[in-house]
């Protein structure tokens, strides 16, 4: 069997499907002030929701489709090394991290929002509920929030600093990225 060569994204490529995927997200993350905004119990609604989501948009479609709706839309996709699709357990493993801390802070909101009763909560105004939950939330949650910082980071000096442009996500999951092969009987 012949060995496939790959044809790795570019920084710019996996850079504009981020790009995309952001702007394909817009209306979850509007979601998730307009219900922080109105609803102090909102987090107990965003735990399993943003679960589904993630469950979703990065796992289910990275292994049915091989990539996320921005990755498809460049023309790049998620693959193992050797250029065959990624498995369940690929798909599951490569956004683990961002879905552990993305957790880790709705709950940090959550604990935050039971700390704050519903008549004061209620008597604020717009962006002060926001303040107020930011006041409340646990001593825990700077260290998860600098931690993701540090994650996204390291993340993007990975993708720069490497001649496969490999992620520290795709590391964890043994993934590359490529640029998408369209088969030769298609282009005819």
């Amino acid at each position: 069997m012949e060995k496939q060569v790959l044809n790795y994204a570019s920084f710019w490529q996996r850079a504009w499907a981020s790009l995309l995927d952001f702007f394909i997200l817009c209306p979850v993350i509007a979601l998730f002030f307009w219900g922080a905004l109105n609803f102090k119990n909102y987090f107990f609604f965003d735990i399993p929701i943003s679960l589904l989501i993630s469950f979703f948009y990065s796992i289910y479609l990275v292994k049915q489709l091989g990539g996320t709706l921005g990755k498809l839309i460049v023309g790049i996709i998620i693959t193992k090394p050797d250029g065959s699709p990624v498995s369940w357990r690929e798909a599951i493993l490569r956004p683990s991290v961002d879905i552990i801390l993305g957790l880790l802070l709705s709950i940090a909101f959550l604990i935050a929002s039971l700390n704050i009763s519903l008549d004061d909560y209620n008597a604020l105004s717009g962006w002060n509920k926001i303040e107020i939950l930011i006041m409340n939330l646990p001593p825990w949650h700077r260290p998860v929030d600098i931690f993701q910082n540090v994650w996204v980071w390291a993340d993007l000096i990975a993708v720069l600093t490497n001649r496969k442009r490999r992620s520290l996500r795709d590391r964890i999951a043994g993934t590359v990225v490529i640029k998408q092969v369209i088969p030769p009987d298609l282009m005819d």
